[in-house]
């Protein structure tokens, strides 16, 4: 048996967010319809180097994960280009990635995918709010898609 065909942890996972983070690592090399993901990619890269390190911010911040960060660029090829083209990303001191998009203030949505690839999410738009909590299983959530499409469609992000 050669080092490619062994399983790995993933195959006898012990839960469905371990599973899931397995097929996500299995096909992250794959091509996806939409390869605009550059800039954002890149910034993302950025932001999970300058977070490796427990106390990243001087504050005792924990660092991001490798798993955080492999659900992380999954979550961001999942998004539309015209999203990924519009969104910012840092990381949040907890650990987890952060995704915002940001017209004003009172129009603003963000979410936070953490190490068992739940996506956290609260939007304000002009006088609504959303938010929620749902499992990344590697497609966007359409409750998530709602919120994004919502604020990255609004025209003054145009």
């Amino acid at each position: 048996m050669t080092t490619l065909s062994q399983p790995t942890v993933f195959d006898t996972a012990w839960s469905r967010e371990a599973g899931i983070l397995g097929n996500l690592l299995r096909n992250a090399g794959r091509p996806r319809t939409s390869v605009s993901i550059g800039r954002p990619m890149v910034a993302l890269e950025e932001v999970v180097d300058e977070a490796r390190s427990a106390d990243w911010d001087g504050y005792g911040a924990r660092p991001v994960a490798p798993d955080v960060a492999c659900y992380a660029r999954a979550l961001l090829r999942a998004l539309p280009a015209d999203w990924r083209s519009k969104v910012e990303i840092g990381a949040d001191p907890d650990g987890e990635i952060v995704f915002e998009w940001s017209v004003s203030p009172r129009w603003i949505l963000t979410m936070t995918i953490n190490r068992h690839g739940q996506i956290a999410y609260s939007g304000l738009f002009g006088p609504s709010q959303v938010n929620g909590l749902e499992l990344f299983d590697g497609e966007l959530p359409s409750s998530v898609a709602s919120a994004v499409g919502r604020v990255a469609n609004h025209k003054a992000l145009a």
